[in-house]
């Protein structure tokens, strides 16, 4: 869950003076990506083409949409950093940005960082810079700025919704045998997904509490995106196929 926050720096006049972001390789930075983590805001525009579950890693628990079926796959990508689907998740599109929190500072902040090992930092002058010759944000900066600072706000929303589902025991692991359009068959381990049992049996106050807040509404669109793991297995030869259309 921490491959996009990876090699993350603060970014700043000094260090970047003569940095520019190209994206000429477009989303080909998330080709291993198996899952990426999404935000609430997104979920219904996410359930169309994708199938969203939780992710545990030790304490932490985090929404994802599910980009492929085995370690290191992302079906919805091409050799070229083509995107498959119309709607992009919001983390992808912010990448290479990101806030991190200064907890050197006296009173702790979130700030704007970049990612170091991104391909398409250069200091070539390829793609457009982050700071003008003044040393001042460009358009690019602060549009991604703004852009992390509304990410930043739902990703803890978001964060909120999956440790009140983990914490309610509303989270079952789903296990699923998925078959390709050849024949062959992918496993999935690992996701855990809402149980619709579970949440039938709360009681009708949890459930008027969880309906005013839009947790309700949010479980049962993750619950129908489920059905996108088998539209995910379908794209495994289109996948494969592309490899060799270069």
């Amino acid at each position: 869950m921490q491959g996009l926050m990876q090699d993350m720096v603060p970014l700043s006049s000094e260090r970047h003076k003569d940095a520019s972001i190209s994206r000429d390789a477009g989303f080909s930075f998330s080709n291993k990506m198996t899952h990426v983590p999404v935000l609430l805001s997104e979920l219904q525009s996410l359930s169309r083409d994708y199938a969203t579950g939780f992710l545990q890693a030790d304490d932490k628990i985090a929404l994802v949409a599910v980009l492929g079926l085995q370690a290191e796959e992302n079906l919805y990508v091409d050799q070229k950093g083509s995107w498959a689907v119309s709607y992009i998740p919001a983390m992808l599109r912010q990448y290479p940005f990101a806030a991190l929190v200064d907890n050197q500072s006296e009173k702790s902040k979130a700030v704007l960082c970049v990612a170091s090992g991104f391909e398409g930092l250069n200091n070539e002058g390829r793609g457009q810079p982050l700071f003008d010759a003044e040393g001042k944000p460009t358009k690019l900066t602060m549009s991604a700025r703004e852009f992390v600072s509304q990410t930043s706000a739902d990703a803890q929303r978001t964060e909120s919704f999956a440790r009140m589902l983990r914490d309610r025991d509303l989270l079952v692991p789903l296990k699923a045998i998925l078959q390709g359009p050849e024949g062959e068959t992918r496993g999935l381990e690992g996701l855990y997904v809402a149980s619709k049992k579970a949440v039938d049996a709360l009681s009708a106050e949890d459930l008027k509490t969880m309906q005013q807040s839009g947790a309700l509404a949010a479980i049962h669109t993750h619950l129908a995106s489920i059905a996108n793991l088998q539209a995910l297995a379908n794209r495994i030869r289109k996948s494969e196929a592309s490899v060799f259309d270069a």
